[in-house]
């Protein structure tokens, strides 16, 4: 399972492997300690910017999905609405836990009406 804290571990540490690397040739080319720290930087920041937009699609993008889903259900009151899950991480877990909980607000709504249909039949009677 591919977890939501791996894929932000795994960032980083990715970026300070990259950025020791950058220091390790910078120093190797003869640079001075100055040189070879501003090419590490440059590095870092060129890095950090792509695991960052790495990280904006695994993470960020599957809650914008569950949030947008929510917004809209909560705007039409359409409870035949679903998310959909996809991987295996956290997000996906609360994706899948949200459309079980829709499921059974659908289910308990259905029995609600079944029984008001089934009370005014008996109050027909009754009258």
């Amino acid at each position: 399972m591919a977890s939501v804290t791996g894929k932000i571990r795994s960032t980083l540490i990715a970026q300070a492997l990259v950025v020791s690397v950058a220091l390790w040739a910078g120093q190797g080319m003869g640079l001075s300690p100055s040189g070879a720290i501003g090419i590490a930087a440059g590095v870092g920041i060129v890095t950090a910017f792509l695991l960052a937009l790495m990280l904006e699609s695994n993470v960020v993008k599957p809650l914008l999905v569950l949030r947008k889903a929510i917004e809209q259900m909560y705007m039409d009151g359409d409870l035949t609405r679903r998310v959909t899950v996809s991987g295996k991480d956290e997000i996906a877990g609360i994706s899948d836990s949200f459309n079980k909980l829709i499921a059974s607000f659908q289910t308990i709504i259905g029995k609600v009406f079944f029984n008001s249909v089934e009370v005014e039949k008996a109050a027909r009677q009754l009258i």
